[in-house]
Protein backbone atom coordinates (compact mmCIF):
# COMPACT_ATOMS: atom_id res chain seq x y z
CA UNK A 1 0.00 0.00 0.00
CA UNK A 2 1.78 3.14 -1.22
CA UNK A 3 0.49 6.59 -0.30
CA UNK A 4 1.68 10.00 -1.39
CA UNK A 5 2.99 12.57 1.04
CA UNK A 6 -0.15 14.61 0.31
CA UNK A 7 -2.49 11.75 1.26
CA UNK A 8 -0.65 11.17 4.54
CA UNK A 9 -0.60 14.92 5.22
CA UNK A 10 -4.37 14.98 4.64
CA UNK A 11 -4.88 12.21 7.20
CA UNK A 12 -2.64 14.02 9.69
CA UNK A 13 -4.44 17.32 9.05
CA UNK A 14 -7.73 15.56 9.88
CA UNK A 15 -6.19 14.25 13.10
CA UNK A 16 -4.92 17.74 13.98
CA UNK A 17 -8.40 19.17 13.43
CA UNK A 18 -9.80 16.51 15.75
CA UNK A 19 -7.16 17.35 18.37
CA UNK A 20 -7.98 21.05 18.17
CA UNK A 21 -11.72 20.37 18.51
CA UNK A 22 -11.25 17.87 21.33
CA UNK A 23 -8.79 20.00 23.31
CA UNK A 24 -9.38 23.62 22.25
CA UNK A 25 -6.80 26.15 23.37
CA UNK A 26 -4.35 23.58 24.75
CA UNK A 27 -0.76 24.65 24.24
CA UNK A 28 2.15 22.63 25.54
CA UNK A 29 5.89 22.81 25.67
CA UNK A 30 8.18 20.42 23.87
CA UNK A 31 8.71 18.25 26.96
CA UNK A 32 4.97 17.67 27.32
CA UNK A 33 4.63 16.73 23.65
CA UNK A 34 7.48 14.24 24.07
CA UNK A 35 5.53 12.53 26.86
CA UNK A 36 2.38 12.35 24.72
CA UNK A 37 4.34 11.02 21.73
CA UNK A 38 5.98 8.31 23.86
CA UNK A 39 2.49 7.24 24.96
CA UNK A 40 1.36 6.65 21.36
CA UNK A 41 4.70 5.11 20.42
CA UNK A 42 4.20 2.48 23.16
CA UNK A 43 0.66 1.73 21.97
CA UNK A 44 1.90 1.33 18.38
CA UNK A 45 4.73 -0.93 19.51
CA UNK A 46 2.37 -3.12 21.54
CA UNK A 47 -0.17 -3.39 18.72
CA UNK A 48 2.50 -4.10 16.11
CA UNK A 49 4.15 -6.81 18.18
CA UNK A 50 0.94 -8.57 19.23
CA UNK A 51 -1.40 -8.32 16.24
CA UNK A 52 -0.79 -10.86 13.52
CA UNK A 53 -3.92 -10.06 11.55
CA UNK A 54 -4.24 -6.30 11.13
CA UNK A 55 -1.20 -4.14 10.44
CA UNK A 56 -3.44 -1.06 10.32
CA UNK A 57 -4.01 -1.31 14.08
CA UNK A 58 -0.50 -0.05 14.81
CA UNK A 59 -0.81 2.68 12.18
CA UNK A 60 -3.61 4.43 14.11
CA UNK A 61 -1.35 5.44 17.03
CA UNK A 62 1.40 6.28 14.51
CA UNK A 63 -1.06 8.73 12.90
CA UNK A 64 -1.69 10.23 16.34
CA UNK A 65 2.04 10.42 17.07
CA UNK A 66 2.65 12.21 13.74
CA UNK A 67 -0.15 14.68 14.47
CA UNK A 68 1.34 15.40 17.90
CA UNK A 69 4.69 16.08 16.23
CA UNK A 70 2.97 18.54 13.90
CA UNK A 71 1.15 20.18 16.83
CA UNK A 72 4.42 20.49 18.76
CA UNK A 73 6.11 22.25 15.86
CA UNK A 74 3.06 24.47 15.24
CA UNK A 75 3.12 25.58 18.87
CA UNK A 76 6.87 25.66 19.60
CA UNK A 77 8.63 26.21 16.29
CA UNK A 78 10.53 24.28 13.66
CA UNK A 79 14.12 23.58 12.88
CA UNK A 80 14.47 23.05 9.16
CA UNK A 81 17.09 20.73 7.76
CA UNK A 82 18.47 23.71 5.84
CA UNK A 83 21.40 25.06 7.81
CA UNK A 84 20.60 28.02 10.01
CA UNK A 85 16.84 28.02 9.60
CA UNK A 86 15.27 27.72 13.02
CA UNK A 87 11.97 29.37 13.90
CA UNK A 88 11.45 29.04 17.63
CA UNK A 89 7.99 30.51 18.00
CA UNK A 90 4.55 29.34 16.85
CA UNK A 91 4.53 28.50 13.14
CA UNK A 92 1.81 28.22 10.55
CA UNK A 93 0.91 24.67 9.58
CA UNK A 94 2.19 25.14 6.04
CA UNK A 95 5.71 25.82 7.35
CA UNK A 96 5.57 22.69 9.50
CA UNK A 97 4.47 20.49 6.58
CA UNK A 98 7.19 22.07 4.40
CA UNK A 99 9.81 21.12 7.01
CA UNK A 100 8.45 17.55 7.13
CA UNK A 101 8.43 17.34 3.33
CA UNK A 102 12.04 18.58 3.30
CA UNK A 103 12.99 15.89 5.82
CA UNK A 104 11.22 13.23 3.74
CA UNK A 105 13.21 14.39 0.72
CA UNK A 106 16.42 14.04 2.74
CA UNK A 107 15.39 10.53 3.82
CA UNK A 108 14.56 9.52 0.24
CA UNK A 109 17.90 10.83 -1.05
CA UNK A 110 20.07 9.37 1.69
CA UNK A 111 18.18 6.15 2.46
CA UNK A 112 16.46 5.22 -0.83
CA UNK A 113 16.28 1.55 0.13
CA UNK A 114 13.87 2.45 2.96
CA UNK A 115 11.40 4.21 0.68
CA UNK A 116 7.94 2.85 -0.22
CA UNK A 117 9.08 2.20 -3.81
CA UNK A 118 12.37 0.59 -2.76
CA UNK A 119 12.73 -2.17 -0.22
CA UNK A 120 10.57 -0.54 2.45
CA UNK A 121 11.01 -1.12 6.13
CA UNK A 122 8.43 -3.10 8.03
CA UNK A 123 6.25 -1.17 10.47
CA UNK A 124 8.25 -2.65 13.37
CA UNK A 125 11.49 -1.39 11.81
CA UNK A 126 10.02 2.09 11.38
CA UNK A 127 9.00 1.93 15.05
CA UNK A 128 12.62 1.13 15.96
CA UNK A 129 13.71 4.29 14.16
CA UNK A 130 10.95 6.32 15.80
CA UNK A 131 12.09 5.01 19.20
CA UNK A 132 15.71 5.98 18.48
CA UNK A 133 14.92 9.51 17.35
CA UNK A 134 12.28 10.05 20.04
CA UNK A 135 14.94 9.09 22.62
CA UNK A 136 17.34 11.54 20.93
CA UNK A 137 14.65 14.25 21.20
CA UNK A 138 14.21 13.42 24.90
CA UNK A 139 17.95 13.68 25.47
CA UNK A 140 18.19 16.93 23.52
CA UNK A 141 15.32 18.49 25.44
CA UNK A 142 16.57 17.27 28.82
CA UNK A 143 20.23 18.20 28.44
CA UNK A 144 20.20 21.46 26.46
CA UNK A 145 18.93 24.96 26.97
CA UNK A 146 16.07 25.82 24.72
CA UNK A 147 14.07 23.62 22.40
CA UNK A 148 15.96 23.85 19.09
CA UNK A 149 17.84 20.54 19.31
CA UNK A 150 14.75 18.64 20.46
CA UNK A 151 12.65 20.19 17.68
CA UNK A 152 15.32 19.12 15.18
CA UNK A 153 14.87 15.50 16.33
CA UNK A 154 11.07 15.77 16.44
CA UNK A 155 11.04 16.78 12.78
CA UNK A 156 12.86 13.50 12.02
CA UNK A 157 10.46 11.45 14.18
CA UNK A 158 7.44 12.99 12.46
CA UNK A 159 8.90 12.40 9.00
CA UNK A 160 9.63 8.75 9.82
CA UNK A 161 6.00 8.35 10.93
CA UNK A 162 4.92 9.92 7.62
CA UNK A 163 7.13 7.48 5.68
CA UNK A 164 5.66 4.56 7.60
CA UNK A 165 2.14 5.66 6.69
CA UNK A 166 3.19 6.27 3.09
CA UNK A 167 4.40 2.67 2.95
CA UNK A 168 1.90 0.77 5.06
CA UNK A 169 -1.26 2.86 5.07
CA UNK A 170 -2.67 5.98 6.59
CA UNK A 171 -5.90 5.13 8.39
CA UNK A 172 -8.32 8.03 8.66
CA UNK A 173 -9.95 8.81 11.95
CA UNK A 174 -13.47 7.46 12.05
CA UNK A 175 -16.01 9.28 14.15
CA UNK A 176 -19.23 7.37 14.70
CA UNK A 177 -20.72 9.37 17.56
CA UNK A 178 -20.64 12.84 19.07
CA UNK A 179 -19.83 11.41 22.48
CA UNK A 180 -16.19 12.21 23.40
CA UNK A 181 -15.46 8.62 24.41
CA UNK A 182 -16.59 7.28 21.03
CA UNK A 183 -13.42 8.30 19.19
CA UNK A 184 -11.22 5.37 20.04
CA UNK A 185 -10.52 2.39 22.19
CA UNK A 186 -8.06 2.41 25.12
CA UNK A 187 -5.63 0.28 23.09
CA UNK A 188 -5.38 2.98 20.40
CA UNK A 189 -7.60 1.25 17.86
CA UNK A 190 -10.62 2.99 16.39
CA UNK A 191 -14.16 2.00 17.37
CA UNK A 192 -15.83 -0.01 14.64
Amino acid sequence: MKNTFEKVAGVVIDEREYQDQRWPGHNHGVGSFLTYMWHYYRIAEQLDSTSDTNELLSLTPIRKLAALGVACMEQNGIVSRKRGTAVLHPCPSIAVYDAIREERSYQATNYPDREPNGNPLETSEELSLIRTYLADADQAWSKNRGDAQALNELRKVTAIAFRCMQTHGAPRRTILSNHPMAYGEPDGSEKQ
